[in-house]
């Protein structure tokens, strides 16, 4: 490939680089005026990282009827709370984690679909 091919090369992928770029998305709204029927901590209180999975989960904790699913591992369940957490996640989370157990335990050693 020659010098010349090469700069063309460049210039080509510079300017489609251009044209995808998107606009940096605007940072999550958090509407305090209804109150939220999330089983998570106070937004307010929460690290900015859970309060954007609520929001993209669960739209800030409003959509909490999450569809259920239908193959793979967690067949026949479906996500929970605001941060849409499935229940196998739940479970192995809680029995890895002491104090998590020990609040939660009694939850997480029922079947996936009742939890």
């Amino acid at each position: 490939m020659t010098l010349d091919e090469v700069r063309k090369l460049r210039e080509r992928l510079e300017a489609l680089n251009k044209a995808a770029a998107l606009p940096p998305a605007p940072p999550p709204a958090i509407h305090r005026s209804a109150p939220s029927t999330a089983p998570a901590a106070d937004e307010d209180d929460s690290p900015a990282e859970l309060r954007a999975i609520m929001q993209v989960e669960s739209s800030g904790g409003k959509n909490l009827k999450h569809p259920t699913v239908e193959h793979g591992l967690n067949a026949g369940t479906h996500a929970g709370g605001g941060y849409a957490v499935m229940p196998l996640t739940f479970r192995d989370v809680v029995r890895r984690n002491a104090s998590l157990k020990t609040k939660y335990g009694h939850i997480a050693d029922q079947e996936p679909d009742k939890i």
